[in-house]
């Protein structure tokens, strides 16, 4: 079947940004500029290309996720009664193992996929929830060709609050409340995932995830 392709200028250098008909965040490799498309705009997303902590000597490609900060209220609840609850998120949570929380407050920093996942996503390492839990500290590096996401600002507040439901442990404390996010600061962190066989591995700390997990993998491959 032939690829469905949009061919896009990159404001800031003039280069041809090569995106599928699915895409809804666009890379460009020349200089690394993130965009999205907003109604008739092409609106400038900030991003980072993070340097690789563990090298392979594999083929490799960006997978962009979002890093959101972000207020968190529950409707009805004090901000002393929802911190607490926040802290029983993390305190629950097998995958902290680099970064204890200390200080919790009401506010939340997250890194989600803003690619397209298949029911495949989950069947190994829950890439995004460990980085939420397991905060890095990151150096930049230069653009290199990243895969075109899927969910866009607008996307946001829907993917967080149902990040949120999906991993808290005792749903009974927030599943019947109202969840208000405030976001603070969003942006683009571009990873970089080793191509071994048909998994992917991060340059981070060595997580793993299906290849076929990414939605459209195959076809984003063949236009990098």
């Amino acid at each position: 079947m032939e690829i469905e392709l949009l061919k896009l200028i990159c404001k800031n250098c003039g280069s041809r940004i090569v995106s599928l008909k699915s895409d809804n965040l666009h890379f460009c490799s020349k200089c690394g500029k993130g965009y999205y498309v907003d109604n008739i705009d092409f609106r400038e997303i900030e991003t980072i290309y993070v340097k690789e902590k563990i090298n392979k000597n594999l083929r490799k490609i960006y997978l962009p996720f979002w890093y959101v900060k972000t207020i968190i209220e529950f409707e009805g609840i004090s901000i002393n009664e929802t911190v607490n609850i926040i802290k029983i998120f993390f305190e629950n949570k097998e995958e902290i193992v680099f970064n204890k929380r200390e200080n919790i407050n009401n506010e939340m920093e997250f890194i989600i996929p803003a690619f397209g996942t298949t029911n495949r996503y989950l069947l190994l390492d829950n890439i995004g929830i460990f980085y939420t839990l397991n905060r890095f500290d990151y150096e930049r590096t230069e653009p290199f060709n990243m895969v075109c996401g899927k969910y866009r600002p607008s996307d946001l507040i829907p993917i967080l609050k149902s990040f949120l439901y999906a991993t808290f442990s005792k749903k009974e404390l927030i599943i019947d409340k109202k969840i208000n996010f405030n976001i603070r600061e969003n942006k683009i962190l571009g990873i970089s995932f080793f191509i071994e066989d048909k998994i992917l591995i991060d340059s981070i700390y060595g997580k793993q995830i299906f290849l076929d997990a990414v939605e459209n993998i195959q076809d984003a491959l063949k236009i990098q």
